[in-house]
């Protein structure tokens, strides 16, 4: 019996009740019946493309979560802002155009503001304009003042001219935004300092359902143009609009490291600033973009975020926990320590967060055992050497909220790490997206990383009740257990799922769902016209098409 049997077609109708359904069917109807988005304009709502392209970018539970949810929780017009480079006008509008698109579609209204530096220096040098700096500012004179304005206005309407194009609605806005006072009218000319912030245009705009497209040309109270750095706009802009996310977008898809050349994930201020600030290629660009960054963040709540991509990948790092390009964050401290005589601190947030005494455990903690946690005991975690795993650190609690920090400690000081989880519970999917592999245990999942598959066999045959510590834990559903039951080499699907009728653009993208789920697996596809020929898309199995009769269908209904 398959678990979701779904006919897909050209005339499957209507479309987006279809994929809805099929979301419900994935994870369930409360992450579907989706709360009013906090930036989502009255009467505007996703469509049937963007439903599609939504499918892709979901991966799992956790991700259909944050996109439904998560956005919700946070106020009007808090959602993103997004600064635009000059060179990804020229060379990715397009891309950029249809990523934007995208995102109001979903019901999502990022605002967007954007330099036009390469622009400007071609239009100086035909005009035989030689471009001056002083301490990295532009010096803007009346003439290159007009023709900053100009090649703003340009860009500009562009950029609206593109998103409209392609469906989108978006409004051009030149001014009124960015209220400022000469920087140093003497050394720097018509330069501004960004005093104040005039929200009513960008509101008046979201309401509407278009997207605010804001050039960083700033005003006097008097009316006076001044021209601003666009990532110093996009900063103080977000310091004044307190977003959940701020995007600057550029062409490498995040920042690399000067050494090795391969893209940073993730930069931890708290724990990483440092050790950057120590590297000889840690100057110039990469040096002030993370300064400026550095400085934003340390202005905003400890939830936001700063990501450095790519067009290509704007969606995906919006509406997805896997992301892509650069995060950049605050960090938290984390401290780690060995087991103490007092751990009432410690005790206190474990009871609460798992509803249990945790005193006994907490009392007879081994002396190698590591405890993490925050300055304030918000979250924590407990590890513990095994001598029957070779003295592999075994996980035995994690509790509290925002654990991406405390689990980064974690991975930073342990090479390998095996613990455990309930398959049935609702962070399932967030332990599994942190590991290597994993084995069924009876009726949960022992998860590990930095082990070979064979090392993590041999070791998980030797588990017995010792080895489970806490009799519970709210993050990791760690659970007392009786004795060790048979386990397989992988956690089997959770779901089977047959496609008929799959040739078309849905179900391709459906198969694309099914190949990244964990717990999916596709067993039959049908088409009319491939059937016998290998479904190559899906990477898990080889897998073929097929004709699957009529009563066939009927019983697996």
């Amino acid at each position: 019996m398959l678990g979701i049997i779904t006919r897909l077609g050209p005339k499957t109708a209507p479309c987006l009740r279809h994929c809805t359904s099929q979301l419900k069917g994935l994870f369930g109807s409360k992450y579907i019946n989706r709360p009013r988005l906090y930036s989502q304009a009255k009467g505007v709502g996703p469509n049937k493309d963007t439903i599609i392209k939504l499918l892709e970018n979901i991966k799992s539970q956790q991700d259909a979560q944050k996109y439904l949810e998560h956005f919700s929780d946070s106020g009007e017009h808090k959602f993103a802002i997004i600064k635009v480079g000059g060179a990804v006008l020229t060379d990715h509008l397009d891309t950029l155009a249809s990523s934007l698109k995208f995102l109001q579609e979903a019901g999502l209204y990022p605002i967007v503001v954007h330099g036009a530096g390469p622009q400007l220096n071609k239009l100086l040098t035909e005009a035989n304009i030689e471009p001056q700096y002083h301490e990295g500012i532009r010096i803007t004179d009346a003439t290159t003042l007009e023709i900053v304005r100009s090649v703003f206005q340009q860009e500009n309407l562009k950029l609206v001219e593109a998103l409209e194009k392609q469906g989108a609605r978006a409004r051009s806005i030149n001014g009124g935004v960015f209220i400022a006072e000469h920087l140093n009218k003497e050394q720097y000319g018509f330069v501004g300092q960004i005093v104040d912030i005039n929200r009513k245009a960008i509101d008046s705009c979201i309401a509407t359902g278009a997207l605010p497209i804001l050039t960083s040309i700033a005003e006097t109270k008097d009316g006076q143009i001044l021209n601003v750095n666009a990532d110093v706009a996009a900063s103080i802009l977000a310091r004044a609009i307190q977003p959940l996310k701020v995007v600057y977008l550029n062409e490498k898809d995040g920042i690399m490291h000067g050494e090795t050349g391969k893209k940073m994930d993730v930069i931890d201020l708290t724990h990483d600033y440092e050790e950057l600030s120590r590297q000889p290629w840690f100057r110039y660009g990469t040096k002030l973009k993370i300064n400026q960054i550095k400085e934003l963040l340390e202005g905003l709540p400890q939830s936001s975020s700063v990501s450095v991509i790519s067009p290509a990948h704007l969606t995906r790092e919006l509406l997805t926990y896997s992301g892509g390009g650069t995060l950049i964050r605050r960090g938290i401290t984390i401290h780690t320590r060995k087991p103490s005589n007092n751990e009432q601190a410690l005790a206190t947030l474990v009871n609460n967060k798992a509803k249990i005494d945790a005193t006994p455990y907490l009392e007879s903690l081994p002396s190698e055992t590591k405890i993490y946690h925050d300055e304030e005991y918000s979250m924590a975690a407990i590890l513990s050497p095994l001598p029957k795993l070779n003295n592999i650190p075994f996980l035995t609690c994690l509790v509290g909220n925002n654990l991406e920090h405390l689990w980064d400690s974690i991975r930073r000081e342990n090479p390998k790490l095996v613990w455990i989880t309930d398959k049935e519970a609702e962070s399932f999917e967030w332990h599994l997206m942190r590991s290597d592999g994993s084995f069924k245990f009876g009726t949960s999942v022992v998860l590990w990383y930095g082990l070979s598959r064979e090392e993590a066999a041999s070791i998980i045959t030797q588990f017995d009740d010792s080895h489970l510590g806490p009799t519970k834990s709210v993050q990791s559903n760690v659970a007392q257990r009786t004795g060790v039951r048979s386990y397989s080499t992988a956690a089997s699907p959770q779901l089977r799922v047959g496609l008929i009728g799959a040739r078309g653009h849905t179900g391709q993208e459906l198969v694309q769902l099914i190949n990244s789920h964990p717990n999916m697996r596709l067993t039959h596809i049908s088409s009319r016209e491939l059937s016998g020929k290998i479904l190559e898309s899906y990477t898990k199995e080889q897998i073929r098409y097929e004709l699957i009769p009529a009563d066939v269908i009927g019983q697996m209904r």
